[in-house]
């Protein structure tokens, strides 16, 4: 009689030590990433009727400080404008293109362009937005060498620049603007 109970209590004593260590399961984590990854899908394409891309800062920047500038993608026709493209980092829906002005220029030469362009940032994703009628994203783009250039005093440079949008979907340029660079201890200093 004693050695069924016995066992019984053995059983039991080795079912609390084998419950004792079982392990938790491994709980993953998970990043939540919105967007759409970058070459997963073809997009449609958008038409440019009634969005203009241009400069909204002041074409004024100075020698040796960070500079940046701020552009508007404006709807500026009647009809809402839907974007599934857009880039998740807004800088990387643009590119630059710049060249020197040198004297006696009066426009810039078209083979002469040069392409500011930096790393998409990590992950790349886009995702869709819609521009309303009479409404404007706004895109800011750091100019790294211009933090890299001196300017003798009492003097400036000028570079002629534009921006592009980098979608596949909407071929869209800027007008060309003339960029002015000055001394950075002429900050402050209002030019005609």
């Amino acid at each position: 009689m004693k050695k069924p109970f016995f066992n019984l209590c053995c059983v039991t004593a080795a079912m609390l030590l084998a419950a004792g260590c079982v392990t938790e399961p491994e709980v993953r984590k998970y990043k939540l990433q919105m967007g759409i990854p970058h070459g997963s899908k073809k997009y449609t394409p958008v038409n440019p009727a009634g969005l203009l891309l241009g400069l909204i800062s002041k074409p004024v920047l100075y020698a040796g400080e960070e500079s940046i500038l701020t552009f508007s993608l404006k709807n500026s026709g009647t009809g809402s404008v839907n974007i599934e493209e857009w880039f998740r980092h807004e800088p990387d829906n643009l590119i630059l293109y710049v060249q020197p002005y040198m004297p006696g220029m009066s426009s810039p030469d078209p083979e002469a362009w040069f392409e500011i362009s930096e790393p998409l940032k990590k992950p790349v994703l886009h995702y869709p937005v819609t521009l309303m009628p009479d409404n404007q994203m706004l895109i800011s783009k750091k100019l790294t060498f211009i933090s890299k250039m001196s300017v003798s005093p009492g003097k400036e440079r000028r570079f002629f620049l534009k921006a592009a949008l980098t979608l596949d979907s909407l071929k869209l340029e800027s007008d060309t603007i003339v960029l002015r660079v000055f001394p950075a201890q002429n900050k402050g200093v209002p030019r005609k």
